[in-house]
């Protein structure tokens, strides 16, 4: 499991999980989450302090427009790792549909005086 993956599934289900659940899941310190997530940006706001419920040291413009729009809080290692497994058997179901793509197109110009009629 990457910090990325984490990402990944909390911004698909649009919930926070806290430092301390996703350090669990990663195995590492919850102090070594943040360096684990690269750049400040929104994709990782999702990642919160258990105590505020916000991303530490984010500013307003970095965290994600929906971050507040739940007050759930995935506070431990055990929920995130059903969430991100519940993630994963739904991309998991997606990458086992057809791949082949049809494309229907009308000529509305066919029956024009360019074409002989």
């Amino acid at each position: 499991m990457t910090a990325q993956q984490i990402l990944d599934a909390l911004n698909a289900a649009r919930v926070r999980a806290t430092y301390g659940a996703v350090a669990q899941v990663l195995g590492i310190r919850p102090l070594s989450v943040a360096k684990h997530l690269g750049v400040r940006r929104p994709e990782a706001s999702w990642i919160v302090s258990a105590r505020t419920g916000l991303p530490s040291g984010y500013a307003n413009i970095e965290r994600h427009l929906n971050l507040l729009d739940s007050s759930k809080i995935i506070r431990t290692g055990d929920e995130l790792a059903r969430l991100l497994n519940t993630a994963a058997l739904r991309s998991e179901a997606v990458s086992t549909t057809s791949n082949t793509v049809r494309l229907i197109g009308i000529d509305l110009a066919w029956n024009c005086e360019k074409n002989g009629a």
